[in-house]
């Protein structure tokens, strides 16, 4: 990898990371390495979007792999869209100078620990029988009891291993003996799939090695069958791995395909070894193998949604958010994410606002007017009419001493009873003019006062009668006595 100081990123360790401004990160492998998914880990969950990933695959073409799945709040899945052969990998982007952990899968040694046969067997101790090759013990010496040998005189030496489920295999790794390797040389590798079709076959020539590899594209495979033409007629293997996957059915995962998947796109099928999802978990759940459910207060797909705090208890279905228990007061929809209307309040907004608030508005959690009360009401909901006397904005207005028994509207202050003699307008606040008296200022004065003018109580003519009139108002004519 470089630069050097990368060596925390393959210390299995999540909590050593780069700490700087590196900005790319290459791999190289000392030879082609079939990629089914990548695994890194950051320091911070803010950036895991920051890491691009491209593959150099055969004949140099770049390969960019963009699905990637959020293990938890540092990791990172990536896969592409099939197994790629690469020497090569780069990471890009600003969160690489805070990368931690770096993890590349070439499948699992599928091969390990299946039953093997052999065409004879060189002894009938345990020593040289088929089941060493696949014991997961790589050692050469075949005194250590854990490499194959075919009998002396076997005419057609062969070593097998049949699969129960069609496993998916990329890579054959084949060990040698530490001593006589020359007897393993010229000796093919073919696999079979159902009905005995050959899908796999390769042939390792002179010179003999202590450990033979080939990769190939993905091939289903039943049956591996290993066989030597070579003119010793032994056939001694110390161990056979072959790396792919398990062919599971549609939503299945595991060694035994008997696990469930979980992805959020039910069509797709999930990584036999982890049961990870290319599309992502399921929403409510999350992890390597998508069956861990959303912490508490989380939901949705990878989790990465909160309740809403207006749900009861905080409490929500991991997989919509929908409040387990309902809303808080002054709530309402399905995630308690909107207040009540304007003119709605209380639990499941239920409640309406008093028509005497201000804009017909109130608070969504208990219903006191927001803006105040309309011209004639008061109290916090604005529901109680003004006391006697009093009328307008917070009844703040004493009704008019000049009406009626001083009683009012409560909401504009007109005088319910009318008004006292004198005083006129709907508050009673203006004086009779000096032409018209009484009770709302209704009558006229007499037109025998002396100007048309009276006074406004009494309707008196405040400057006397006209010639031949007589009387408070002017109402009354003189009598002429005629003397003869």
């Amino acid at each position: 990898t470089t630069p050097s100081n990368t060596t925390v990123l393959k210390d299995r360790d999540d909590g050593t990371c780069l700490n700087g401004t590196t900005t790319n990160v290459t791999v190289n492998f000392d030879t082609n390495v079939t990629m089914t998914w990548i695994r890194f880990s950051v320091k911070r969950p803010e950036l895991r979007n920051n890491v691009t990933m491209l593959l150099n695959g055969s004949q140099n073409v770049l390969i960019d792999c963009k699905k990637i799945v959020f293990i938890d709040q540092r990791t990172v899945d990536v896969f592409c869209d099939s197994n790629v052969i690469a020497r090569q990998i780069t990471l890009l982007g600003s969160g690489v100078g805070s990368l931690c952990s770096l993890y590349f899968s070439g499948g699992r040694n599928v091969a390990l620990g299946r039953s093997a046969l052999q065409s004879t067997t060189y002894t009938e101790e345990a020593a040289a029988r088929a089941s060493n090759a696949v014991d997961g013990n790589t050692d050469g010496r075949f005194s250590s009891g854990s490499c194959t040998h075919t009998g002396v005189n076997d005419p057609s030496p062969n070593w097998n291993v049949t699969f129960s489920k069609m496993q998916r295999i990329h890579k054959y790794v084949i060990y040698n003996r530490d001593s006589l390797q020359d007897r393993l040389i010229d000796f093919n590798v073919s696999s079979f799939s159902t009905n005995d079709t050959s899908v796999f076959d390769y042939t390792f020539q002179k010179p003999s090695r202590s450990v033979y590899t080939v990769i190939a594209m993905p091939h289903d495979v039943s049956f591996v069958k290993i066989y030597t033409s070579s003119r010793d007629k032994i056939l001694t293997l110390c161990e056979v791995e072959m790396y792919g996957e398990t062919v599971c059915d549609h939503n299945k995962y595991g060694l035994g395909c008997n696990k469930s998947c979980n992805c959020e796109n039910k069509t797709e099928t999930c990584r036999v070894a982890t049961g990870g999802c290319p599309s992502g978990c399921a929403a409510g759940f999350y992890g390597e193998d998508c069956q861990t459910s959303c912490p508490s207060l989380q939901w949705g797909l990878d989790c990465l949604n909160t309740c809403s705090v207006h749900c009861v208890n905080l409490k929500c279905n991991r997989t919509n958010g929908v409040c387990d228990l309902g809303c808080e007061i002054g709530f309402v929809k399905d995630k308690c994410d909107n207040a009540c209307s304007g003119s709605t309040w209380g639990q499941n907004c239920s409640n309406k606002c008093s028509e005497n608030c201000v804009r017909g508005t109130c608070s969504n959690i208990d219903g006191l007017c927001t803006f105040g009360c309309n011209s004639g009401y008061t109290g916090d909901d604005c529901t109680q009419q003004c006391p006697v006397f009093k009328w307008g904005d917070t009844c703040r207005e004493d009704c008019s001493t000049n009406c009626v028994n001083q009683t009012c509207d409560n909401r504009n202050g007109t005088c319910d009873n009318g008004c006292h003699a004198g005083y006129m307008g709907h508050t009673c606040s203006d004086s009779c003019s000096l032409k018209t008296w009484g009770e709302n200022c209704v009558n006229p004065c007499s037109d025998n006062c002396v100007n048309k003018t009276c006074d406004r109580f009494n309707g008196s003519c405040d400057s006397g009668c006209q010639g031949g009139y007589t009387g408070d108002r002017c109402d009354e004519g003189n009598i002429l006595l005629s003397l003869f």
